[in-house]
């Protein structure tokens, strides 16, 4: 009797030693009830927060919308303007996060950083019910910041050599000037063209080069891409920022993917040289964003 107790007992610790392997290396489904409430707690916020400029079916018409300007985001195609992706792909969660905390300046949309974290997450994962891109396809990857080839440069060689590469990049090679408005002459700008090989393209050079050109986004919304000596940037707070904007493009927009078009050298030079623009308004980039 007491050896057949002893035998149940051995079997009995050696099922539960496979069970505890077992539960250590599978990744058990989370259960679908929990990703319902998540959701559920994202939609109260939303109807809290958001509802008033995004609207009840997240068409970016709600009752605020009228008065505003930007327009608020519609967020019924999963497009979105300012990631870290490169434009048109499916944005990660954390760059919609990081639009939900920091807000983007010089619009409507303001900080909620005030907001529990866990509410923030919460309302993301609502968003993303209102767009079926979520189910139909994975999230885009981030482009990667490349090591600053100017890095360890003095401030006098940044202005001496890496601003002027910048600007020539600018004008003859991106012809950011093309939407953006130009900072030099005409016979400058065809100048920087013959030194990219672009030489007859010069005579594209449209004749009211200091202004920016009026472009329409993806959502009909009138658009004049900003001067930096005078317009606030949304989504800019660094120079990392800043090279991120350049290198992927602006979502539902015509501002293209430069990351993987241009030498890397070039696009730091150019980041760079916007960033000289920007700081004619008294303002200084420092190289990440901070906390």
């Amino acid at each position: 009797m007491r050896q057949g107790l002893r035998m149940i007992g051995f079997w009995g610790v050696a099922v539960l030693g496979v069970m505890s392997v077992l539960a250590q290396s599978v990744q058990w489904p989370q259960p679908p009830i929990q990703q319902r409430q998540v959701i559920e707690n994202g939609r109260r916020v939303y109807l809290r927060y958001c509802v008033g400029c995004h609207g009840e079916k997240g068409d970016g018409q709600g009752p605020a919308a009228a008065m505003l300007w930007p327009k608020p985001r519609d967020f019924r195609d999963g497009v979105f303007k300012f990631l870290t992706v490169p434009r048109g792909d499916l944005p990660p969660d954390r760059d919609l996060f990081r639009i939900v905390t920091h807000g983007l300046p010089g619009s409507a949309m303001p900080s909620w950083r005030l907001l529990p974290e866990t509410e923030r997450w919460a309302v993301i994962q609502y968003i993303k019910t209102f767009a079926t891109r979520w189910q139909e396809e994975s999230p885009g990857q981030p482009i990667e910041v490349a090591p600053d080839p100017y890095a360890f440069y003095s401030p006098e060689e940044i202005r001496s050599e890496v601003i002027p590469r910048g600007e020539a990049v600018y004008h003859g090679l991106t012809k950011c000037w093309a939407c953006h408005p130009a900072y030099v002459s005409a016979d400058q700008i065809a100048e920087y063209l013959r030194q990219f090989g672009r030489g007859e393209e010069a005579a594209s050079i449209r004749p009211d080069l200091h202004k920016p050109q009026k472009t329409t986004d993806r959502w009909g919304n009138i658009l004049f891409p900003p001067d930096f000596t005078r317009n606030r940037l949304k989504s800019v707070s660094s120079l990392e920022d800043l090279y991120i904007r350049i290198g992927a493009g602006v979502g539902g927009t015509e501002m293209p993917v430069w990351k993987g078009q241009i030498p890397e050298e070039d696009l730091w030079a150019v980041t760079y040289y916007v960033a000289s623009l920007i700081e004619k308004r008294g303002i200084f980039l420092p190289r990440r964003r901070p906390l």
